[in-house]
């Protein structure tokens, strides 16, 4: 079963005064994660999503989150398939290990 689509956000006006200061994302990146949710959820269509609606997470952030959401699969597999998992989406976002 797939996960729910993501919510649009609906900041309060103080969080929306505070948005506008917020680092936006590029052209390129806003049509790249249009496309990924587009195909991760065919019911649904993105393409009215502004650059506002997305903000950057913290990669050590983003990685604790995808590992604690790992651990069923770490824990039927093992330590090895962790390292050999991490090494991988390291080694295809182009991170050295350790590194951020």
């Amino acid at each position: 079963a797939r996960p729910p689509p993501p919510s649009a956000p609906t900041p309060s006006h103080a969080a929306s005064a505070a948005q506008s200061t917020a680092p936006t994302i590029s052209t390129k990146t806003l049509i790249h994660l249009v496309c990924t949710l587009n195909a991760a959820y065919p019911d649904h269509d993105f393409s009215a999503a502004s650059p506002a609606a997305f903000h950057p997470v913290p990669a050590a952030h983003l990685v604790r989150s995808v590992d604690a959401d790992f651990t069923p699969v770490y824990q039927l597999l093992g330590d090895r398939f962790r390292s050999h998992f991490w090494a991988g989406v390291l080694g295809a976002l182009g991170v050295e290990e350790g590194g951020e």
